[in-house]
């Protein structure tokens, strides 16, 4: 490694210290914003594998974002390695999570967000074959879970 890759790497990590660090405020943050928005439009959607990457419990943060979550994608993922992972293979205590919200009276959406192949900050794909394994495992956690789907 030359001497401007060296700067050029350690710029990378710095900067990559950086969003780390921002993210964790703004995860911090994200109750008292949405609280502070006092709008019925601003509404959360809830996305367990996010909170992962960003080396975080999404069971501890359910409970202050509860009443703001519309939405819940379905993404999971292990906190030991970062990798995106079936809905109840990874640490996003998804079974939980839902059956929290249902029995709470959380009837919206689950969007199915698996990411399965590959993953990037902004993009992801599955194609149909992975995306048929991460279907059948949501079903699977909703049954062990006692959290009834339409049409399943």
């Amino acid at each position: 490694m030359t001497a401007k890759d060296k700067n050029l790497n350690d710029l990378f990590l710095d900067t990559l210290k950086d969003v780390y660090f921002a993210e964790k405020q703004i995860l911090k943050a994200l109750p008292k914003m949405a609280k502070a928005a006092r709008s019925d439009k601003l509404r959360a959607a809830f996305d367990f594998a996010n909170f992962i990457l960003a080396g975080e419990k999404p069971i501890d943060n359910w409970p202050a974002l509860k009443p703001y979550t519309v939405h819940i994608h379905i993404k999971d993922a292990r906190l030991s390695d970062k990798k995106i992972v079936p809905a109840g293979q990874g640490d996003g205590d998804i079974g939980r999570i839902l059956k929290d919200a249902y029995d709470s009276g959380y009837r919206g959406f689950l969007t199915m967000e698996p990411h399965l192949a590959k993953g990037g900050q902004f993009s992801g794909f599955s194609g149909p074959d992975l995306f048929k394994v991460a279907v059948d495992a949501l079903k699977d956690v909703c049954r062990r879970n006692s959290v009834p789907l339409a049409g399943a």
